[in-house]
């Protein structure tokens, strides 16, 4: 996702920009769901899960294939298309809903979701706090809230990710907010790992940010 494109959109116009990137054929983002994603969502039962800023669906199609009810919401058109190709060449489609949405104006039911999965999502701080309030509110009585990103740490060390540090995550600050939206921490970390080979054999290990909470 750091990757710039050839012939940008403007810079105001965020969705053209994520649909040039999942269009680009040089362009061939991980298929694989976050380690933290695997390690934390694998040890959960299966249920009905949310998956906002899916993207393509790496991580929505992995829930999929462990026999979750997985809805996956992006606001680009072309990402929405490419995972539910996947989804039906991997027999995956009759779990997945694919909804093509803004995740800052989505009102989601609450108490819907056994799962809400919020991975390297990095928005501006004001539209964050209402997506992150919402995810919670969806998140049914026992049920967990799973937020997985680039951790502030990155500033200045060349590993992949956001340049801006109002986007980036910090364990502490997604604790106090999470606890403020009525959910009970049961993880918040700072987690090192390999990031993917940025050229010429050279990879440069990356932090991020790990929470998980429940509704008591």
């Amino acid at each position: 996702m750091e990757a710039p494109e050839s012939s940008p959109p403007p810079d105001d116009d965020p969705i053209a920009r994520w649909n040039a990137r999942h269009s680009d054929p040089d362009r061939d983002p991980d298929p694989r769901p976050n380690p933290w994603v695997r390690q934390i969502a694998g040890a959960l039962s299966p249920g009905r899960a949310i998956d906002l800023g899916a993207g393509r669906g790496r991580h929505a199609l992995w829930l999929a294939g462990r026999g979750w009810q997985v809805r996956a919401i992006d606001f680009s058109p072309v990402a929405i298309e490419l995972g539910r190709a996947v989804a039906t060449e991997s027999g995956l489609a009759d779990r997945m809903e694919w909804v093509e949405a803004d995740v800052t104006t989505l009102e989601l039911e609450p108490r819907s979701a056994e799962l809400v999965l919020l991975a390297f999502l990095h928005l501006e701080p004001g539209p964050w706090r209402s997506v992150l309030a919402e995810a919670a509110d969806a998140v049914t009585d026992g049920g967990g809230l799973l937020v997985v990103g680039h951790d502030v740490s990155i500033v200045g060390t060349g590993a992949p990710g956001p340049r801006e540090p109002k986007v980036l995550y910090s364990a502490a600050a997604l604790a106090g907010d999470l606890q403020r939206c009525g959910m009970r921490i049961e993880l918040a970390e700072i987690r090192r790992r390999p990031s993917r080979d940025l050229g010429d054999g050279v990879g440069v290990p990356t932090t991020d940010t790990v929470v998980f909470a429940r509704r008591v």
